[in-house]
């Protein structure tokens, strides 16, 4: 209700009996009359307070109907950049989007690049001489995912994805004339990721993430995969938009 709407309500019911304004009503009943403004008044301000909720960060705001079926205020963009680096360098830039389900649960998917190097990921032995050498694994992977978060606490939160690399390398190999070629190599590898991360809430619904995680699966051309030289975890920083 707005403040003029109160004050033309309050000003209605206090004017004296002889006012203008009352010529139409029966003066017999001007104290009902006076009455009924001021009780219209109470049940307005009422409601009003009555619609007030608390967000997250304990400020009110108006509450709103609930929406069925799709609701866009429930859409929650961004994305995340991953950083590794030690035995393996791992760097990776994905946007996703997604849909807030619940409060506390979000799920999308998101599309992703990645580039990653092993250091002496390549081993090569001389058949001849036996002699080992060792080159640095490289390769260019494209992603598509799908993905869970869970929210337990407003800065803690847990995460599951599915990622479906597409690696493309190119592999060494010793050409028989003492010397080292390389050809270019695509595999298909499935990862399932599983982490844990840290909130930091920057409004109510917009948030900067890191993210530890690790893949289950540990295929041999995974991106994510423990080369034996560091921790097998994996680190993302993501923002976004909407949880």
């Amino acid at each position: 209700m707005e403040r003029k709407d109160r004050a033309v309500i309050i000003i209605l019911a206090l004017l004296p009996a002889n006012s203008d304004l009352y010529f139409i009503f029966n003066p017999e009943k001007e104290i009902m009359k006076r009455l009924f403004f001021l009780m219209a008044l109470f049940f307005l301000t009422s409601q009003a307070e009555a619609q007030k909720t608390y967000n997250s960060s304990g400020k009110t705001k108006s509450a709103t109907k609930k929406q069925k079926g799709f609701d866009k205020s429930k859409l929650v963009y961004g994305g995340g950049i991953g950083l590794s680096f030690g035995g393996m360098t791992n760097v990776m830039l994905a946007p996703v989007v997604g849909y807030r389900v619940l409060d506390r649960v979000a799920a999308g998917v998101g599309i992703g690049y990645q580039f990653v190097q092993v250091r002496n990921g390549w081993q090569l032995t001389d058949p001849v001489s036996g002699a080992v050498r060792y080159y640095d694994y490289k390769s260019n992977n494209f992603f598509p995912s799908a993905w869970v978060r869970y929210k337990p606490l407003d800065w803690l939160f847990a995460h599951a994805e599915y990622q479906h690399n597409f690696v493309s390398t190119k592999k060494p190999y010793l050409n028989g004339k003492g010397g080292v070629d390389s050809r270019n190599e695509n595999y298909n590898v499935p990862c399932v990721l599983v982490g844990a991360g840290i909130r930091q809430g920057l409004s109510d619904f917009a948030s900067l993430n890191i993210l530890a995680f690790y893949d289950l699966l540990q295929d041999p051309n995974s991106p994510y995969r423990n080369t034996g030289s560091g921790l097998p975890i994996d680190f993302r920083i993501d923002f976004l938009i909407g949880f």
